[in-house]
């Protein structure tokens, strides 16, 4: 299986970049138009949450930034890190580097914006050993391809189910860990906070070892460049955690409303660029009336 990848990889990769971009336009169109690829899922959560006009006007752009980025992964196994690296440009890493002084870790905030694969391997040539907590995936070759664009590079995993000590380890050693919080949780993992305008089950335990370990808070987010080739890993300021309650559940979901609240600023500037597929309000609250999106 690894095989087969890396060949395949090494075919996409060996295209001319107007062809690469190309067939990543072509894909997309064909997700959108031809399959139908949750169509009606982007549809209803972009209406929802971005208003009838502006989701109908990125809709597009939204099916060829998926097939951009499938192109993207694919291709990603058989680039040297020389070639990786000139394909991504980094801001704002005064403000990791600021971070890394206090010698407590840094725990990255971020979600699936743009293509966040592409910089986590670079990560480790600016300072600080990089660390992703991740769901293992179901599918061997998906596991398979996972181990090939992060774990052969260096950037280390860490499973989300008990990840805490893993987590508080990598902060010891003055590492990055990265924390996606854009994904639906079910009703047991997660706490309800504000997203768009409507409560999403969101995944507290960020805030929960932000707040145990004292390590900075930074907002990371990557995004696609104009020509489609390029990308931008921007590392924001800081953010301030809500400390000193008697409640450390209210605590964490304070701290949960904010990292989402600038997760959903990260989106909002290039909503085009998010994985709208994903089914982000799923699970309801109990005491709720009327889910806002019927899936």
């Amino acid at each position: 299986m690894a095989l087969f990848i890396r060949c395949f990889s090494w075919l996409v990769g060996s295209l001319p970049a107007s062809l690469q971009i190309g067939l990543g336009c072509l894909l997309g169109w064909g997700l959108r138009r031809v399959v139908r690829f949750r169509r009606n899922v982007v549809r209803q959560q972009m209406k929802t949450a971005l208003g009838p006009e502006t989701a109908a006007a990125i809709e597009p752009a939204v099916y060829r930034h998926i097939g951009l980025t499938a192109i993207e992964l694919l291709r990603q196994p058989a680039l040297a890190d020389e070639k990786l690296e000139e394909l991504i440009k980094f801001d704002g890493l005064e403000h990791l580097e600021k971070a890394l002084e206090q010698g407590r870790g840094v725990l990255a905030l971020s979600g699936h914006m743009g293509n966040w694969e592409l910089p986590l391997p670079m990560v480790n040539r600016h300072g600080p050993e990089m660390y992703v907590v991740y769901k293992e995936l179901k599918h061997p070759a998906g596991e398979t391809f996972r181990r090939m664009i992060r774990d052969a590079r260096g950037v280390h995993g860490i499973l989300r189910h008990g990840a805490a000590r893993g987590v508080l380890k990598a902060l010891k050693k003055n590492a990055m860990v990265g924390f996606v919080l854009d994904q639906n949780m079910t009703a047991d993992e997660g706490v309800f906070v504000d997203f768009f305008g409507m409560p999403a089950c969101t995944m507290p335990g960020l805030a929960v070892l932000a707040e145990r370990s004292g390590a900075v808070v930074l907002p990371v987010c990557c995004h696609r460049a104009a020509n489609d080739w390029n990308h931008h890993m921007r590392f924001g300021a800081p953010i301030e955690l809500e400390r000193g309650g008697d409640d450390p559940n209210a605590n964490a979901r304070a701290n949960t409303a904010r990292f989402t609240l600038e997760l959903e600023r990260m989106i909002q500037e290039r909503p085009a660029q998010w994985i709208w597929m994903h089914k982000r309000w799923k699970t309801r609250p109990p005491d709720e009336a009327k889910a806002p999106i019927n899936f």
